[in-house]
């Protein structure tokens, strides 16, 4: 894969937090990373570096009127894919595989469980979603993954400094923020302020390689046909005391991955520590049992590592 904004490496454990596949007609398994859904906080609490929100309420605005839900995979991509077809998701959970009905683009199961409020999940990021959509335009001209990857990079070049360029990784912020919110974890404050354009300063990182679980899916399967995925919220702990350093994800439109992840900020850090022990506590239990139990090889192809 190759990075459109470039990382330092870490020796890492980590986390995963339940993962999505959309498949139509056929179903798709694999084992199950980690699933969570425990809520850390029920209500607000405001911090400088990270904030953590009611599920009831806009975590990019604070707002609690006209909610509403985002979507998990891109709307535009469903139409595109599956038109209002029937559609399966298979979820994967801790205990197995689970394969939920969608009657449609605006079926809950294909949407997070917290909420925007309408005037953010409409006006103030629907410059960030058409920067995605041409994003996937062109990107997806590309019959090949590999072939895709180099184009997405050559695009990045060519709109880099840019408002597009900016808007394209807002996109990938905004769901991280609602991967953090669905299970009320600490949400680093720059996300969400870069999210509602009260800064530019890109706190994501971005890239764009074959995806792994398609591959799998068509070498069981011996077709292919429509197919977008997301790789669920994977924390990443760094060793020796397992505090979490990055929030990592993934998106796939057909055969294609979008990897994007955000580093936190010792401020950041420092403040869940002090403020959220009890999310440090639950991230360092699931990567000590991630230590005891390592992920497959194909499982962290999969993840997008």
């Amino acid at each position: 894969m190759r990075d459109l904004r470039r990382s330092d490496c870490f020796t890492y454990s980590y986390l995963g937090i339940g993962a999505d596949k959309l498949v139509a007609p056929f179903s798709f398994m694999a084992k199950a990373v980690v699933h969570a859904s425990k809520c850390w906080a029920a209500r607000i609490d405001m911090g400088i570096f990270v904030t953590t929100y009611d599920k009831e309420q806009c975590w990019i605005c604070e707002s609690k009127d006209s909610p509403t839900r985002e979507h998990k995979f891109k709307a535009s991509d469903i139409r595109r894919h599956y038109g209002r077809q029937t559609m399966y998701v298979a979820r994967e959970e801790e205990d197995g595989f689970k394969s939920l009905h969608a009657q449609g683009p605006n079926s809950k199961h294909l949407k997070f469980e917290s909420v925007i409020c309408h005037h953010c999940n409409s006006t103030l990021t629907q410059a960030s979603d058409r920067a995605y959509d041409q994003f996937v335009h062109v990107v997806g001209s590309e019959s090949q993954a590999e072939m895709a990857s180099q184009r997405a990079y050559e695009y990045i070049e060519e709109i880099k400094g840019s408002e597009e360029y900016t808007n394209l990784f807002r996109y990938f912020a905004k769901l991280l923020g609602c991967h953090l919110a669905d299970i009320s974890a600490p949400i680093p404050t720059h996300l969400s302020r870069f999210v509602a354009t009260k800064t530019d300063r890109n706190c994501i990182w971005l890239g764009v390689q074959p995806d792994h679980g398609y591959n799998d899916m068509v070498s069981r399967v011996g077709s292919h046909g429509p197919y977008v995925a997301h790789g669920g919220l994977i924390v990443i702990t760094k060793k020796p005391k397992l505090l979490p350093t990055r929030l990592h994800s993934t998106a796939t439109v057909g055969p294609i991955q979008f990897v994007y992840h955000y580093n936190l900020t010792l401020p950041e850090l420092f403040e869940m520590r002090i403020r959220h022990p009890s999310f440090i506590k639950w991230c360092a239990e699931h990567a000590t049992a991630a230590i005891v139990n390592p992920i497959p090889e194909n499982k962290l192809k999969q993840l997008g590592f």
